[in-house]
């Protein structure tokens, strides 16, 4: 899409623009650590003012609001409903403008006390916690529970590098404007995430994505969502196919905070700082890149929050980032920018009143964004609004103009929560929800705009029900190429051995559906999803497409129970001794949703599943559970009357992300096989779900299958502030195995034994198929042969 070729970059810029200035790391990260717990004798208070929403409807209603405003929280300011931070001794004076006001906020500083106050309580945790290397890889939700300083979010980078360095490096890629001792400047950090080196695909070659954060300081929610899909991409990598591919195929870059000086002050000195630190007033990063620097949204004002700063790329900060972007050459693809608040999917152009991007960027960009939003909406049913940018406000001088009209590549900007509730406040609690709900949007964007077309999947099968064919469908969609449709191949094969068989799939729209073969029991059926463009370009999903195939395995299934919670209780109990909640007591309902409970059940067609408290009452906090414990017990089970092993289905939902204190609490997941006289833990729910969450559990791995299984669910809240809900659905107790055959050496099945028989078994044998491994080990070898051969002798009964 290098629709131009056009080109700026400051003089300061083009001298930092050399590779060698992102290969290494240095050792430890320099930003100055902030003792939390300490008095800031320093730090600006605001207390008494607040926030309020204003309706201007000419410019001199707009002027007023903004001289009367002690800061102007809406970051593209114009004619419509814009809010400001006053004082209350304001109100009168913005009336008298002949405004409408409707107060959002009525004391900013409650709000900020009572986030540092959580800050707190969660260093002293942290503190207190056992001491242990977290240098882990794995990702930790409670990571996201709360906000973390500077020299925490760099140190989670280097920790995210050490643990996998064959995925993750980070690069020093520029500093901050101001010295903080010694000619030391705060570092602009990126992290580097892609799969290593394969023959013929290397990272060096790979189109280069970049998703930065945090230009405005006070913006807190941006890092960690920034860091989240950093942490999701090195999590999923080798697990999840859609992770894996986009891995094998782009070259992340992710900068969660690029004004450094700004967000340490925002800690520090005060909270609601948006600009870096230059000459005591700040340039607004976000004005001062070079694409129509100078227009409509930006100021020349040293006291505006809009100061576009003294010349185009004046600041190291903005330098730094856009040597960077610039370094990448052709590779680079696409880019985001992360900001708060609004809730918005922008795309450029956005410096001027009525600037039409050319066809058919501008139906891609619609396109695009308004995807974007329904991967958003569909995770916790947060609407981002997806419009181009001036129709909100023009702005000029900003980042994602300067992508997409200086480099030629997609760049937009996301406005993350709220819609002005809490604004910049944005509670703790709510950090969790915003970058779960990014994620997909993060990976929709990546497949279309840095490959040339797109396979995806949300739910492709890894167990199938033997001698049966398995329908599957993938979503395939035309990115920077056009497909071809009639070129959607599903490609399988049974068993291991021999060649892929290839089928053409049907496509209704961008859903494209198959068919897995048939294959018998303890078998596997190996399979890969192919597409051509129009412009040539093949695509495969899993990439390594068949010397890495998806594989599912054949088997017998049978329920031994089997609820889907829409024909009442059906023997399911709530309360058992310990219990204490007053209130959120688990019940068989239709939740009602709110920020912390769904607002459907689980089963597709149907209504009702347990929940903690069903009605949404006034607020996330009314029907949650307060007070203690509820339980919720099954009723028995028989887990000896089925072939093969009997495994503990369950969907389940957990939300511990709301509150004064998110993270406090648990959900025990227990078994027993005793009628409930003892129990045994088989899970210990802690990280709030992204909507309805699968889990599945070998009940031999906990204890001894009897008649007598009943399953159980404590949801409480026993810390000192969390919002507590929980949710249970669709619940089965299901044997997974392959029935014994009474003549094992019948390889053909026709119920008499001859040199037929012997010949599959000597085919199957050497071709390696599992047919031919009569112990079930998984292995064929002697042991296997003397089977045969005893069965072959003893003949069929």
């Amino acid at each position: 899409m290098r629709h131009r070729g056009l080109s700026y970059l400051s003089a300061a810029g083009a001298a930092a623009l050399s590779l060698s200035a992102y290969a290494g790391a240095p050792a430890n990260p320099v930003a100055d650590r902030i003792d939390v717990q300490a008095e800031r004798p320093n730090v600006v208070r605001y207390d008494g003012q607040m926030v309020v929403r204003v309706f201007p409807t000419t410019q001199r209603q707009l002027r007023g609001a903004v001289r009367l405003a002690e800061s102007v929280w809406t970051d593209r300011v114009g004619i419509g409903p814009i809010d400001i931070q006053i004082t209350p001794d304001k109100l009168d004076a913005l009336r008298a403008l002949g405004l409408d006001v409707d107060v959002v906020i009525d004391d900013v500083q409650k709000l900020i006390d009572a986030e540092w106050q959580q800050i707190q309580r969660a260093d002293l945790a942290a503190q207190q916690a056992p001491a242990h290397d977290n240098r882990t890889g794995t990702y930790d939700a409670t990571w996201y529970q709360t906000y973390h300083q500077l020299a925490d979010v760099q140190q989670r980078l280097y920790d995210l590098a050490a643990a996998r360095p064959d995925l993750a490096s980070v690069a020093d890629i520029g500093d901050g404007l101001q010295d903080i001792g010694g000619g030391v400047h705060r570092d602009i950090l990126a992290l580097r995430v892609t799969a290593p080196d394969q023959p013929g695909n290397l990272r060096d070659d790979r189109p280069v994505i970049i998703w930065e954060a945090c230009q405005h300081a006070r913006e807190w929610i941006s890092p960690p969502v920034a860091m989240y899909l950093a942490d999701q991409l090195i999590e999923n990598y080798g697990t999840d196919p859609r992770v894996t591919n986009l891995m094998d195929r782009i070259d992340f870059r992710i900068i969660p905070v690029c004004n450094p000086d700004g967000y340490s002050y925002t800690w520090t000195n005060q909270r609601l700082w948006r600009k870096n630190l230059r000459g005591g007033y700040g340039v607004d990063l976000n004005r001062n890149w070079a694409y129509e620097w100078g227009g409509d949204g930006s100021s020349g004002s040293t006291s505006s929050e809009t100061y576009r700063g003294s010349a185009p790329f004046s600041e190291p900060e903005t330098q730094a980032l856009s040597a960077y972007s610039a370094s990448f050459g052709s590779r680079l693809a696409s880019a985001i920018d992360y900001h708060s608040y609004s809730q918005l999917v922008l795309w450029p152009f956005g410096y001027a009143n009525n600037v039409v991007d050319p066809e058919p960027d501008r139906t891609f960009y619609d396109t695009l964004c308004t995807d974007m939003s329904t991967e958003i909406l569909s995770t916790h049913g947060q609407f981002y609004d997806p419009i181009q940018s001036w129709v909100l406000y023009p702005a000029a001088g900003v980042v994602d103009d300067w992508w997409y009209g200086t480099l030629g590549i997609w760049g937009m900007t996301i406005e993350l929560r709220d819609t002005g509730t809490y604004g910049f406040e944005l509670p703790a609690g709510q950090i969790l929800p915003t970058v779960e709900e990014n994620w997909p949007a993060a990976l929709l964007f990546a497949e279309r705009t840095a490959l040339p077309a797109s396979i995806s999947a949300s739910d492709l099968p890894e167990v199938v029900l033997a001698d049966t064919p398995t329908p599957v469908e993938v979503q395939i969609v035309g990115a920077r190429e056009t497909v071809d449709p009639g070129t959607a191949t599903l490609f399988t094969r049974v068993g291991g051995s021999g060649s892929y068989a290839s089928t053409a799939m049907s496509a209704s729209g961008t859903t494209y559906a198959g068919s897995l073969p048939a294959a018998p029991c303890a078998d596997t059926v190996e399979y890969y999803f192919q597409v051509q463009t129009t412009a040539g370009s093949t695509i495969t999903f899993p990439s390594g497409g068949a010397s890495s195939p998806l594989v599912a395995t054949a088997t017998e299934m049978s329920f031994a129970f089997d609820d889907d919670m829409e024909g009442g209780t059906n023997g399911w109990t709530v309360g058992a001794p310990g219990d204490t909640a007053t209130t959120g007591l688990w019940e068989l309902a239709n939740p009602q949703g709110t920020e912390a409970q769904p607002e459907d059940d689980h089963t597709g067609s149907g209504t009702t599943c347990w929940i903690t408290g069903a009605s949404a009452g006034s607020s996330v906090g009314t029907n949650d559970i307060d007070g203690g414990a509820t339980t919720l017990t099954s009723p028995t089970m028989d887990a000896l009357t089925g072939d093969g092993d009997a495994y503990l289905t369950l969907w389940y939902w957990y939300n511990n992300s709301a509150g004064s204190a998110p993270g406090e609490d648990s959900m025990p997941i227990e078994i027993s096989n005793d009628n409930g006289a003892s129990w045994a833990q088989v899970d210990l729910i802690t990280d709030t779900s992204s909507g309805w969450t699968y889990r599945e559990y070998l009940v031999s791995d906990y204890v001894t299958p009897s008649a007598q299984m009943k399953v159980r669910f404590v949801a409480s809240d026993l810390g000192s502030g969390s919002i507590v809900e929980a949710g249970v659905d669709d619940v089965t107790l299901v044997f997974r195995g392959c029935a014994a055959t009474a003549c094992p050496a019948d390889l053909d099945g026709n119920g008499t034994l001859n040199i037929d028989d012997i010949n599959l078994f000597a085919a199957a044998f050497v071709g390696g198929d599992l047919a031919a491994d009569l112990d079930g080990n998984g292995t064929l070898n002697i042991d296997d042969i003397n089977l045969f051969a005893s069965a072959f002798v003893a003949g069929c009964p």
